[in-house]
């Protein structure tokens, strides 16, 4: 797996394109996401979208090196007013990255109006990961 979550948690479904500074991918229908209530999803739980791309699109550049990572940053996230519905699109640009981690640009667009923000990941040290799966 190219990225680290499993079903219910996956909602990128299909690359439909990519490069190596951008990735758009079709997603779940919002309705199917694990947090949609009554078909519909709350915007910023639509966040997830263009992070799992994000993922992505590091893993595919990384030749399918799965680099853990963590949310340290999500700025300049604009909200639609209504819940995400519909097909799903997430397109992630990478602006910057490097050996710590990496910084995205990400939109999400359903049925209405489209959820934009920006998110630095923090890769996780290969030192970390060793003292976590020695603790499992």
């Amino acid at each position: 797996a190219l990225v680290p979550h499993a079903p219910p948690a996956l909602v990128i479904e299909a690359v439909l394109a990519w490069d190596g500074e951008s990735i758009t991918c079709r997603g779940r229908p919002a309705a199917l996401h694990p947090f949609a209530v009554e078909g519909r999803l709350a915007p910023l739980a639509a966040a997830e979208y263009g992070l799992q791309a994000a993922a992505l699109h590091g893993a595919l550049l990384g030749a399918g090196e799965v680099r853990p990572g963590r949310l340290v940053l999500l700025r300049a996230l604009a909200l639609p007013p209504a819940p995400l519905t519909g097909a799903v699109t997430a397109r992630a640009e990478r602006l910057a990255a490097g050996e710590e981690g990496a910084l995205y640009r990400f939109a999400v667009e359903g049925d209405g109006a489209p959820l934009h923000g920006t998110a630095l990941i923090a890769f996780v040290p290969p030192a970390a990961r060793r003292e976590r799966e020695a603790l499992r």
